[in-house]
């Protein structure tokens, strides 16, 4: 007996210790990737060959651990998604990518890590407060009737979306997307809007209630939903939220917690990346898989951030002038206010930095953070975001979690190259919360029922 007592007291020491022990696995894969891979590409953003020195990889060794220490291991309520996917795709590449984008690490880069840093910890102190404890699949009879609300919305968008987009459908190649891209752009404010919540919400929620209650009508409907989208705006990001809802629902239903599957996560990206890094020039498969998966979901969110806040701070901020609503009580700084690309920042950033024409579009740190305000941007933007997730958890904390954590972790990728704000009103964010306070009441109704049975 004391055997068992004394290996359950050790059990959180090993797991924090095979957990730091893979982000380093994973950080320096993304560090060996950036020194060959990625200062081989010869399209925008640019990466600077820089190497890592004693105190830079000190800086990065600490950021680590602190990583190690905070990440949950257990699955606890929607913003542990929310921390384990920012972290994943956004704190860690932006330090690993700062660290050695340099060969003189910088005050400005070192106050990144710190800020960045900072911001973690008030997320991770949020993913503490409100621990869900949620109905089981049988007895969660507000998620079907959810369910069949979705699959009706989702039918008379599909009628509408159709009939607005059917002569742009195509489905492009990956050589043709940014000609499709401009055919299918919204020419209206509304148009808009149902592209992206056809698509992005209803489609991608429906599919994750879809595998929840193994209803197969909504999990089709839910990837001709993506399907259709994609054969409008030929965005591929629409293609990767089904197989992360899956993935987090696996997670979620599984019986072994975080602190195995974080691990097997970050161990087999740094095998992958290895793999790209070695063989990219001899293989077009590797080229295009690093491109892709390192490339596009790891190593652009992190390097944009710098490249954000070293442009911002030298020609004026937005002062959340860029934010729909904030706009009509604020204004940017001198550089902006003529500017008629205003406020598509992405667009700005691409013409200013990169030299190209295009839309280099960054993270909510980036955005509504190094944009607006600088490292104090962050810092608001954070807690915001904070703010946001304590209000998810407390409204959710009765919902399954199989169910609800799938269901919201496309908006925690989508934050990595996302603004908050279009979080919250483009893509479902704000929707999310009424529909959570809306059936909030129902299912204190249901468990008071339940205890008196």
């Amino acid at each position: 007996m004391v055997e068992i007592i004394r290996m359950q007291l050790n059990m959180p020491f090993t797991g924090r210790c095979i957990l730091f022990f893979s982000l380093l696995a994973y950080a320096s894969s993304i560090h060996f990737s950036h020194m060959s891979f990625l200062v081989d590409q010869h399209n925008a953003p640019f990466y600077n060959p820089g190497t890592l020195d004693f105190f830079q990889g000190a800086v990065l060794l600490a950021f680590i651990a602190l990583a190690a220490v905070v990440l949950p291991l257990n699955l606890k309520n929607v913003s542990s998604v929310f921390l384990v996917i920012i972290f994943s795709f956004l704190y860690m590449p932006i330090v690993a990518i700062t660290m050695g984008n340099t060969v003189d690490l910088s005050l400005s880069q070192l106050m990144i890590v710190l800020v960045v840093s900072v911001s973690f910890l008030v997320l991770a102190v949020a993913s503490k407060i409100f621990p869900g404890f949620g109905f089981s699949k049988d007895s969660f009879s507000v998620g079907k009737r959810l369910l069949h609300v979705l699959l009706g919305v989702w039918f008379v968008l599909l009628v509408v979306f159709i009939y607005e987009f059917y002569s742009v459908m195509r489905l492009s190649g990956l050589g043709e997307v940014y000609v499709q891209r401009e055919v299918g752009q919204a020419k209206t404010l509304i148009e808009g809007y149902l592209q992206l919540y056809f698509g992005y919400f209803f489609s991608v929620v429906l599919f994750s209630f879809g595998v929840f209650y193994r209803n197969w009508l909504a999990i089709l409907a839910g990837l001709v939903g993506c399907v259709l989208l994609y054969s409008v705006t030929a965005e591929r990001t629409v293609f990767m939220l089904p197989a992360l809802v899956l993935c987090i629902y696996i997670v979620a239903s599984s019986s072994r917690n975080l602190g195995f599957w974080l691990p097997v996560f970050y161990f087999l990206c740094a095998f992958l990346f290895l793999l790209v890094s070695l063989f990219y020039k001899e293989s077009e498969f590797f080229y295009q898989l690093g491109f892709y998966s390192l490339v596009r979901v790891v190593a652009i969110p992190g390097v944009f951030f710098e490249q954000y806040y070293n442009f911002f701070s030298s020609v004026g901020y937005t002062n959340y002038s860029h934010v729909s609503g904030l706009n009509l009580l604020l204004s940017p700084d001198n550089y902006f206010q003529a500017d008629p690309l205003y406020p598509q920042l992405g667009k700005i950033v691409a013409r200013d930095v990169h030299r190209i024409e295009s839309n280099s579009n960054a993270s909510f740190l980036a955005t509504d953070g190094a944009a607006a305000f600088g490292f104090l941007g962050v810092l608001l933007v954070t807690f915001l975001l904070a703010f946001y997730l304590l209000m998810i958890d407390f409204l959710s904390r009765k919902w399954p979690l199989a169910l609800i954590s799938p269901a919201m972790a496309p908006l925690a990728f989508i934050l990595t190259n996302g603004s908050f704000f279009t979080v919250l009103l483009s893509f479902g964010g704000l929707l999310w919360l009424v529909i959570l306070a809306l059936t909030s009441r129902k299912i204190v109704f249901s468990a008071g029922f339940l205890l008196r049975g």
